[in-house]
């Protein structure tokens, strides 16, 4: 029996005001995805079954980065494999006490899971 398809773009929907709700409280962090968040995954062809990585192997690290153009703070998000989370977060706490900027650091499913589009907007991947 075949499962019904979420549309990718109905996922992200609920993602992004998933993370706009709690971007008030966002802090430097690693946390695992859950369910939903590897749907979207999967709806945006970030995931895919010649994926050889599993969803529960990677891990979503946020954290504040300076912008290039205005010296403001922003959330980032890097989605990396567990082995690389704590060290990914400390590169990015290391790249802000050094005032260097970031311009993006956007989850890729933000661009349709599409790598072009991330690289067109300057972001970090």
């Amino acid at each position: 029996m075949r499962k019904a398809m979420i549309p990718w773009k109905h996922l992200l929907v609920v993602f992004l005001l998933t993370v706009l709700a709690s971007a008030a409280s966002a802090e430097d962090a690693i946390g695992t995805l859950d369910d939903l968040r590897c749907a979207v995954l999967r709806s945006a062809g970030v995931l895919t079954d010649a994926n050889p990585v599993p969803c529960d192997r990677l891990r979503s690290v946020r954290f504040t980065h300076l912008t290039p153009a205005d010296d403001a703070l922003a959330q980032g998000e890097l989605v990396v494999l567990d082995v690389l989370a704590e060290r990914t977060l400390a590169l990015a706490k290391r790249l802000r006490a050094l005032a260097f900027p970031i311009a993006r650091a956007q989850a890729i499913e933000v661009f349709g899971g599409d790598d072009e589009a991330s690289m067109n907007a300057n972001n970090s991947s």
